[in-house]
């Protein structure tokens, strides 16, 4: 059932908040300024941002959540959202029972995700998201302008597509439909870790246990089943084979690594492709390349 309840502003060093009549705090201060104006015919409240955008707000929150239409100042997709209490925009829930949530920041207006108690699983730094199929959800980066520390995590990929690992185990059939059989980066909720993963499953989308690929802050990194992290997330790029190797890309180079982090090809390629079965093309230009063949071994067993 819905709690409604009242809003009401309120200061603190300089900034303004909003609460309800318990004094319980919905928003914490994040506007430069709170005013009620007749902007649109009649008494509204309206807020501005640090970043000089502004919206107005519903006079009500809902389970302390509150509305806000925000006008075309930013872009039309962040019209009609609900402010969390830590300032951040929600654009739509993500997942039943309000597991998790796509949100959007105004400062730098992207996307990331949240549970249901508003806690950040993923910084604000996707350009695109979308809910698909009740149980997943597409993200986007537009390449040409992310860029931190001159690396582009997704290199030449472009959608991001994430579910939760209940809903993988539970609903493949409907995740995995035609429109989403082949994303360019997959990634699930590993909830016992509370980190993003890239799936171990074979060729059937069966899961496989061993170490986990893992996606923070745009990077990728490599830990235990327990957490325990083997390699900090230091990697553009991270392309995991059904056998357990994974090409990976880091400062413009390729590697092929095991699920402990070996190198079984080194960093020394321009690009590393998975031809067929244990067989590897290996790029050192955009004219020359080679073959070279991988022990035929499941590294899962290792």
């Amino acid at each position: 059932m819905e709690t409604i309840e009242k809003i009401f502003p309120f200061v603190f060093n300089k900034l303004y908040g909003l609460k309800n009549k318990d004094d319980e705090i919905l928003v914490n201060p994040i506007f430069v300024n709170i005013e009620i104006v007749n902007d649109l015919g009649y008494p509204m409240m309206k807020a501005t941002f640090a970043n000089g955008s502004y919206g107005y707000l519903e006079p009500h929150a809902k389970n302390h959540v509150v509305g806000i239409h925000i006008p075309t100042t930013i872009p039309n997709n962040f019209k009609n959202c609900r402010l969390t209490k830590i300032g951040y925009v929600v654009k739509g829930i993500w997942v039943r029972n309000s597991k998790y949530w796509h949100y959007s920041s105004v400062e730098n207006e992207k996307y990331g995700i949240m549970d249901c108690d508003h806690n950040i699983l993923t910084k604000p730094i996707f350009d695109w998201a979308i809910t698909t199929n009740n149980y997943a959800i597409w993200f986007d980066i537009k390449k040409d302008e992310y860029d931190s520390s001159n690396r582009k995590p997704f290199d030449k990929y472009e959608f991001i597509f994430i579910c939760s690992m209940e809903d993988f185990q539970l609903h493949k059939s409907e995740i995995f439909d035609d429109y989403t059989m082949f994303p360019d980066v997959f990634l699930y909720f590993h909830d016992s870790l509370t980190k993003l993963v890239i799936p171990n499953f074979d060729e059937r989308h069966n899961l496989i246990s061993g170490n986990n690929w893992f996606f923070e802050d745009g990077l990728f990194g490599l830990m235990t089943t327990s957490g325990k992290v083997i390699i900090e997330p230091t990697f553009d790029l991270v392309r995991l084979n059904t056998n357990g190797l994974a090409i990976v890309k880091t400062k413009g180079l390729y590697a092929l690594l095991d699920i402990f982090g070996n190198q079984i090809i080194p960093f020394s390629f321009k690009e590393i492709v998975h031809y067929l079965d244990n067989v590897y093309l290996l790029w050192k230009n955009d004219r020359e390349s080679s073959k070279r063949k991988i022990k035929d071994r499941n590294y899962w067993e290792l």
